[in-house]
């Protein structure tokens, strides 16, 4: 892979729409987004990730816990065992890039974590086979549908 790729981590309400997700994320280029296995399956973001057509990758709750993040929230610390999902999501997958985004509704935060092809795999692992070339520490669930086919 040439150069670095963006991956979208995402901590969203549960009355999130794809709207809100869409709002916080604006028109940065991402190859995947990224948020906490029980957001994963979200309406809100597989919609997004569809319209992208980038894959969603569901990060543990140990990768999530895992991670210093610079924004502490003592109700994310509470439920994910890390101060801002948005940002723990996105460090899960390689180095965060600027400060969190929030949407104008406040339903959505995004963070951006740069990824270089050289990160080691890890079970997440989006391999050439999926033409990223970008490690991360979730599990991929929901793949984008082929350039073409519905």
């Amino acid at each position: 892979m040439v150069g670095h790729a963006l991956i979208a981590g995402f901590g969203f309400r549960a009355g999130a729409g794809v709207d809100s997700l869409a709002d916080a994320l604006a028109d940065r280029k991402v190859v995947a987004l990224a948020t906490a296995w029980d957001r994963a399956g979200h309406p809100a973001i597989v919609t997004l990730a569809e319209r992208l057509g980038v894959p969603v990758i569901a990060i543990s709750a140990d990768d999530l816990a895992a991670q210093v993040t610079p924004t502490q929230s003592a109700r994310v610390q509470a439920r994910y065992g890390c101060g801002s999902l948005a940002e723990a999501a996105a460090m899960a997958c390689g180095h965060l890039v600027g400060s969190r985004v929030v949407s104008a509704d406040g339903k959505a935060t995004v963070a951006l974590a740069e990824c270089a092809g050289a990160l080691p795999r890890a079970p997440g692992y989006l391999g050439q086979d999926e033409g990223l070339g970008v490690a991360c520490s979730g599990e991929m669930t929901h793949k984008p549908a082929a350039k073409g086919k519905p």
